[in-house]
């Protein structure tokens, strides 16, 4: 439980440090620090929903992601109850081939884990007096993920750990000015499904972006998607999986400096499975917020924190750090 404290102080402390740093000249900042997979929830975060990053240019990061579950809803014959934490570690390498053309690859780590973060989180709910849902019901600093449809689809209640589904990148400016571009990806069954690190099968997602030029000392920078994915036929016998989803998102940040830049993103996707329960059916929207610091000319922090604005169909809280090397 100490161990949660000290991350999520870790994680405060970073971001105030940013604040103070900053300085006071105006500079373009990129709204990469917004991208990444951001549902963790045990049935979503399988597959691959998010669109393509479509930022341009050379880079490369590591991010560290932590998202808090506690959700459990039945109905009729399913019942769902999702109490612990998913950690996923992921390296991402982006490389410009040509003035349009760009290629990327994730490379993941996943942990499923108990919740270590449930006393911080606990604290935070009390002191803005939010509501606690299923959290005093339930023992703290437990793991369990499990799905049943009349049959039990899976359960994991032990500590586990594994490679996730690498994903494939390619993106394609389809104008000199850049503001417009089309992405795919191609996500491989590298993941293991028995210990929920991934689907166990491939999956291709498209989607068409937009993003704002960016105007001589100007702050603001935008930028959304829409696009839809294609998935592959789990190794678990939901009833009744979709083979298509929609998603989309908006995004939006403001250069502080030229350091620091702040943002926010509402993230959208349709529900995996046709469920009666409207947390694993219905449409998911999450938002990020957070910011990014320039270390350096080719470094930068990225912090974050994702929050289920729609109630249970995305993770509680997540919690991202990440180093990003630009150029």
């Amino acid at each position: 439980m100490q161990n949660g404290s000290r991350l999520s102080l870790m994680l405060a402390h970073a971001m105030a440090a940013t604040l103070l740093l900053a300085g006071t000249l105006r500079a373009e900042a990129p709204l990469s620090f917004l991208d990444g997979d951001l549902n963790l929830m045990p049935i979503a975060g399988l597959f691959a929903l998010e669109p393509a990053p479509a930022q341009p240019g050379n880079h490369w990061r590591v991010d560290l992601r932590t998202a808090s579950l506690a959700a459990r809803r039945s109905r009729g014959n399913e019942f769902m109850l999702f109490d612990g934490e998913t950690s996923r570690l992921s390296l991402h390498w982006q490389h410009q081939l040509s003035d349009r053309l760009s290629i990327a690859a994730d490379l993941p780590y996943v942990w499923h884990t108990r919740g270590v973060l449930d006393p911080f989180i606990d604290s935070w709910h009390k002191t803005f007096g939010l509501p606690e849902g299923i959290r005093d019901d339930i023992p703290r600093d437990q793991l369990l993920f499990v799905y049943r449809d009349g049959d039990e689809l899976f359960r994991l209640d032990r500590n586990t750990h594994g490679p996730g589904d690498v994903r494939l990148h390619t993106r394609y400016a389809m104008s000199a000015n850049d503001r417009w571009s089309v992405t795919a990806t191609l996500k491989l069954p590298t993941g293991d499904v028995t210990r929920l690190t991934g689907s166990g099968a491939l999956d291709v997602n498209g989607a068409l972006h937009w993003r704002s030029d960016q105007q001589p000392g100007s702050r603001w920078s935008f930028n959304a998607s829409l696009g839809g994915a294609y998935l592959g036929d789990a190794d678990i016998n939901f009833r009744d999986q979709n083979s298509f989803i929609w998603t989309g998102h908006a995004a939006a940040g403001y250069a502080i400096t030229e350091r620091l830049m702040l943002g926010a993103r509402v993230q959208m996707h349709r529900g995996v499975i046709e469920s009666d329960i409207g947390a694993l059916g219905d449409t998911a929207f999450l938002l990020v917020t957070g910011g990014s610091y320039r270390l350096s000319p080719t470094w930068q922090l990225n912090i974050t924190v994702d929050e289920d604005v729609r109630v249970r169909a995305s993770p509680d809280v997540t919690f991202r750090i990440g180093l990003q090397r630009l150029r």
